[in-house]
């Protein structure tokens, strides 16, 4: 890793994350409850049917178990930062990271509750994680930053900001802004850590950055198939295939770019994406 201090606002990579979407942030709330306190009921999940609200309801109680899992990794990564030595910045994005994600979950709790009428059971939490093999313990956690980080929550970010563009049910949009506000930050952090190591440490960070992107890209595929296939747009679910090419467009442009920025070279993530890419250009739902 480079001594030269890390700016975070400034490192490469930032202005592709600031491109997605220009929020305000506010002032922060004191506890969980009063972080949710805007997402109220409203007359767009009343007026669904009663399948159609159960749909959407397990989609948002899906997203939070995303959002714990998420939690539960930038935990795990912020002690592997602090006790590598990672510079103070990216500690403490990291740090501040997982404590979001646990208010997302419940903020997308407090939306599926909305649609379903009731208080559902919590889902368990998924496995995102990368099978690294035997590398040196410092690659591992530049592995571990890449996927979390630069790559799911940079895809996140993106995906949410398609998501939020489509919604107009107030609590859905209410919501959706919420995790928007605090991705790109998550996204920042990795950039920012990639962009302080040292040149020899990028080039053997090259040799995994298919095998990451396809795994990241697994994890995307995975949740988008569960949802049904025409989504319920108004109320923060995208059409199946609108969410796909989504995340594949950001993967091969902020991504790549991103990583590109950083002086990685980004050949093995245009190949993972490419790879999903149909010849006819038709995604089939």
């Amino acid at each position: 890793m480079s001594d030269e201090p890390v700016r975070v606002l400034h490192r490469p990579g930032m202005q592709l994350l600031l491109r997605v979407h220009r929020v305000s942030t506010g002032a922060p709330a004191r506890t969980l409850d009063a972080a949710i306190d805007g997402v109220v009921p409203d007359e767009a999940a009343i007026d669904l049917d009663a399948s159609a609200r159960a749909l959407v309801a397990r989609a948002w109680l899906e997203r939070a178990a995303s959002e714990r899992t998420a939690a539960a990794a930038f935990s795990a990564l912020t002690h592997r930062l602090v006790v590598h030595g990672a510079p103070r910045d990216i500690e403490w994005l990291a740090a501040r990271a997982a404590s979001d994600e646990l208010r997302h979950a419940a903020l997308c709790e407090r939306v599926a509750t909305l649609y379903a009428g009731e208080t559902l059971a919590r889902l368990p939490l998924r496995s995102n994680d990368v099978e690294l093999g035997a590398v040196p313990e410092a690659l591992r956690l530049s592995i571990q930053v890449l996927a979390l980080s630069c790559i799911q929550e940079t895809l996140g970010a993106a995906f949410l900001d398609a998501s939020y563009r489509a919604t107009t049910a107030p609590a859905a949009r209410a919501a959706l802004h919420a995790l928007l506000t605090d991705e790109i930050d998550h996204g920042r952090l990795g950039w920012g850590y990639l962009a302080s190591l040292d040149q020899t440490h990028r080039a053997a960070l090259e040799d995994h950055v298919e095998r990451v992107m396809d795994a990241c890209l697994s994890v995307w595929e995975a949740r988008i198939a569960a949802y049904p296939p025409d989504g319920a747009p108004r109320h923060g679910l995208l059409p199946r295939r609108d969410a796909l090419e989504c995340v594949l467009g950001a993967a091969e442009t902020l991504v790549v770019e991103g990583l590109a920025h950083v002086g990685i070279k980004p050949d093995g993530a245009v190949v993972a994406v490419a790879r999903r890419r149909p010849a006819d250009g038709r995604y089939s739902t």
